[in-house]
């Protein structure tokens, strides 16, 4: 399949499908969980492809109230090693959520709200200078919840030290299809005015 193996995909979709038919309305608040701290942490492992070479990846990450966070995702296939640090802008839940616009079905929700864009450094690890990456993913909530199993899919756009100086290098994609699990931190930081006033 260029990107992926059947097997992988596959698997996937009929999680994804199981889940998207099996869930219904949610707790009624649109929060699905994502308001029980001012953090979350999220961690993906599976398939890559870099420049059409196929490979694996992983990416551990951390947002502020599922509206902005910080990862570092390291991809690898047979030709090159891909450490990137990402930064993350996801607008839409907190537009969605403050605007009363979330639907009370959990898939559809946080599926749409995860919707992120992605600008950072990118290092093909055989080369000291970095590039740049930028991207586009969604993450599809396999449990229905803010907490729990997510699939996660991502585009992006790779683009080299030499490319970005005129060179003429050329520019990579770059395709993830994986799995991971999200779970709510606190990080003190929603309520540090409160601490503060007291």
């Amino acid at each position: 399949m260029g990107l992926l193996s059947k097997g992988p995909l596959v698997g996937v979709a009929f999680a994804i499908l199981a889940a998207a038919s099996s869930l219904r309305a949610g707790d009624g608040d649109g929060a699905y969980g994502r308001l029980s701290a001012d953090g979350s942490l999220a961690g993906h492992v599976g398939g890559v492809s870099v420049g059409q070479k196929p490979g694996a990846g992983a990416d551990l990450r951390l947002r502020y109230l599922e509206a902005a966070g910080i990862g570092v995702a390291f991809a690898y296939t047979s030709e090159v090693r891909v450490l990137s640090i990402p930064f993350e802008l996801r607008p839409l839940f907190p537009i969605r959520f403050l605007k009363a616009q979330e639907t009370g079905h959990a898939f559809g929700d946080l599926t749409l709200d995860s919707l992120a864009l992605e600008i950072g450094p990118s290092w093909d690890l055989s080369h000291r200078r970095p590039g740049l990456l930028l991207g586009l993913a969604v993450e599809l909530p396999l449990m229905g919840s803010a907490r729990g199993l997510f699939a996660r899919l991502g585009f992006g756009l790779r683009f080299s030290a030499a490319k970005l100086e005129g060179e003429g290098a050329s520019t990579q994609g770059l395709f993830t299809l994986g799995l991971g699990w999200h779970e709510p931190v606190r990080l003190g930081i929603a309520d540090a005015g409160d601490r503060v006033k007291r």
